[in-house]
């Protein structure tokens, strides 16, 4: 038997850190074809040791993307008391002008990861009725 094709997988699963009950799961799959001559057995760890780093890359841009997202909320929760405030004095003016331009850098690039996926049915989603006589 002679191989001509490796494939290997990486499998990620850890919680959400700020979130209780939510986590994240996905897996990397990655496949080769094999050189005449090359060794099937180290091509194998080789390409395993590929996928596995990239997996860590993944989950570390996941997790660098949450932490922005909240680091965003936190931006915009000051910046609204400070422009609430700001009348009251200078000093105010210049946290909104700082608030604002931390906001534009953390935004300046989209988040890898999306918004929550509400289904219909949920109290939360828009198209949901509670009430049977309503049209």
């Amino acid at each position: 038997m002679k191989l001509t094709h490796i494939a290997v997988t990486a499998a990620r699963g850890f919680n959400h850190p700020y979130e209780q009950f939510a986590n994240f799961k996905f897996d990397l799959h990655l496949a080769a074809n094999l050189e005449p001559d090359e060794d099937p057995d180290a091509a194998i760890i080789k390409l395993q040791a590929n996928a596995e780093e990239c997996a860590e890359q993944h989950k570390a841009r996941i997790l660098a993307d949450l932490k922005r997202k909240r680091e965003i909320g936190e931006v915009l929760d000051s910046l609204r008391y400070a422009k609430r405030s700001m009348a009251e004095n200078e000093t105010t003016q210049k946290t909104v002008a700082d608030l604002e331009a931390r906001l534009s850098a953390l935004t300046s690039e989209p988040l890898m990861i999306g918004g929550k996926t509400i289904h219909a049915g949920h109290p939360d989603h828009p198209e949901t009725n509670n009430f049977d006589n309503e049209p």
